[in-house]
């Protein structure tokens, strides 16, 4: 299949000042011959009159371009409904779970604004590819708006089992959204068997003929775990300037046994319960104390959301409190660094460590765990301590797979670890470099694409699609002669949505 390609993500690289996305990004080999592809999405800004603002960005065959959010629509749609509700909900941690019917209405309203401004730029011969939780309505609203180009979706983030998802008000409009899509790609095989069974209970409790036809069509569906550039992770951590700040690491660490997490503070992480294992390893282990540290970095993130600044919290005092515990001079077994460090930066923490930790409660592409392998000394690796509930434990079977709310399993796979002889630690590393060599980020960019083009040459009949957008507010009466609103209108919540195409977009319209 040929033509352009057009990513559809949350964040955009180039112009949001974020890393999301990273995996499509490194995939795309961006030289002059490449072919065409448009990047679009949110700008990461908020402003008070979105609908004036554009960003564009060109970087040889790449165009970005992004879009702003209002103060209501930022508030609804990423800390209402895609990070309060959708995020705990499809990492199965009901408890977690804020609905609120409102946030709802403005979710579906940012997708059909995302879908009114990108419908003018689209071309004949254009495939999309839309990206994870934040835009899952977004193919059923292209498809709204007549848009019948090959529609892909990939879902980065675990999918729940469907009795999860049956307490969620608005699921059947999810089965619908979903249904849109002519190929979909999940991390793991269970999230994969937990979307077949939703779809399959969808149908079969369709009260109406016309909501069966609408998700009796399901789409192709795939297991395609992201992968990593790693032979460029290889490099970066082989090169002079890495080893060098590797030694800096170690001499400031003593020289003493490290053991390295890294993670975005979320309370899927098992941060909490990371530091509950180690506690429990040095409770268990005293011959282990000035020998060994744990050195755990956690980014920022989610401020807004409720809940977050109180993990924070409840992490320092973890780590001050295993300090107070075992503490002594010259020897602190928690380093508690809070905030962000540079890909080189980390890459040298990982390569000094002889432990990567990493021990979310649930997750989806688990990178963190990739890029510590990928950033090893061959002649001296260290061990992954993965959660068996990570979307990577799939893939890195030669990991020490644990039960992250289980302390004792935690400290006991760390115990494994440090003793771990050198040639058993070889051996496992040599054979997860190699699925990651096998399976990385160039490999799940072509393997997608081209489950994309054999699912669109399905012969399937077109999909029915309803028309029952949902709005934020119900539109003003009208005066005057009646006149009937554009699908894009309709589908934005907002007439003043549909953008002027050759204003907003130039030379980006077919």
């Amino acid at each position: 299949m040929t033509g352009r390609l057009v990513i559809v993500s949350h964040r955009v690289p180039l112009l949001s000042g974020t890393t999301a996305g990273l995996p499509a990004m490194t995939a795309l080999d961006l030289d002059d011959r490449s072919a065409p592809t448009l990047w679009f999405g949110w700008s990461g800004r908020v402003t008070r009159d979105p609908a004036a603002v554009v960003s564009v960005r060109r970087e040889r065959s790449l165009t970005c371009v992004a879009v702003d959010l209002s103060a209501s629509q930022y508030e609804g749609h990423l800390n209402g409904f895609s990070n309060g509700t959708l995020w705990p909900l499809f990492h199965e941690l009901p408890s977690r779970v804020r609905f609120n019917p409102d946030d709802l209405a403005v979710y579906r309203a940012v997708n059909g604004m995302f879908a009114a401004r990108l419908v003018p730029m689209l071309r004949a011969d254009d495939r999309l590819w839309i990206h994870d939780y934040h835009l899952i309505p977004l193919g059923w609203m292209l498809r709204q708006a007549g848009v019948r180009a090959p529609l892909g979706f990939y879902l980065h983030v675990p999918f729940p089992s469907p009795d999860q998802l049956q307490t969620a008000p608005w699921r059947r409009k999810l089965a619908e959204d979903l249904a849109a899509y002519d190929f979909i790609g999940f991390q793991t095989h269970r999230d994969l068997a937990n979307f077949q069974e939703f779809m399959r209970r969808a149908r079969a409790v369709g009260t109406t003929r016309r909501f069966s036809r609408r998700v009796g069509s399901a789409p192709v569906a795939e297991v395609l775990p992201v992968g990593i550039a790693t032979r460029s992770a290889m490099a970066a951590a082989s090169t002079p300037d890495a080893g060098e700040q590797a030694q800096r690491f170690a001499r400031c660490l003593s020289g003493r046994q490290v053991i390295i997490g890294a993670d975005r503070l979320d309370y899927t992480k098992g941060l909490l319960e990371r530091f509950q294992g180690y506690e429990r390893l040095l409770d268990a282990a005293p011959e282990l104390h000035r020998q060994v540290c744990l050195v755990q970095v956690t980014a920022p993130s989610r401020s807004k959301v409720p809940g977050y600044l109180e993990l924070r919290a409840d992490q320092k005092a973890a780590a001050q409190r295993i300090n107070e515990r075992f503490g002594a001079a010259g020897w602190m077994p928690v380093y508690d660094v809070y905030g962000s460090l540079s890909t080189a930066a980390l890459s040298a923490l990982f390569r000094t460590s002889r432990i990567g930790l990493v021990t979310p409660l649930r997750d989806g592409a688990t990178i963190a765990a990739k890029e510590y392998v990928a950033a090893q000394r061959p002649t001296d690796p260290g061990v992954l301590v993965l959660s068996r509930f990570a979307g990577a434990a799939e893939l890195l079977t030669e990991a020490l797979l644990v039960d992250p709310r289980d302390p004792a399993q935690v400290a006991d796979a760390l115990r494994m670890a440090l003793a771990m002889p050198l040639g058993e630690r070889q051996d496992r590393w040599r054979r997860m470099v190699i699925k990651l060599l096998h399976n990385d980020a160039q490999r799940w960019h072509h393997a997608f694409l081209s489950g994309l083009a054999r699912a669109h040459r399905r012969p399937v009949a077109d999909r029915e699609i309803s028309s029952s957008a949902i709005e934020i507010a119900p539109a003003p009466p009208e005066r005057g002669p009646r006149r009937r609103a554009s699908t894009l209108e309709t589908i934005a919540g907002h007439p003043i949505l549909r953008p002027q195409a050759p204003v907003l977009w130039p030379d980006l319209a077919p």
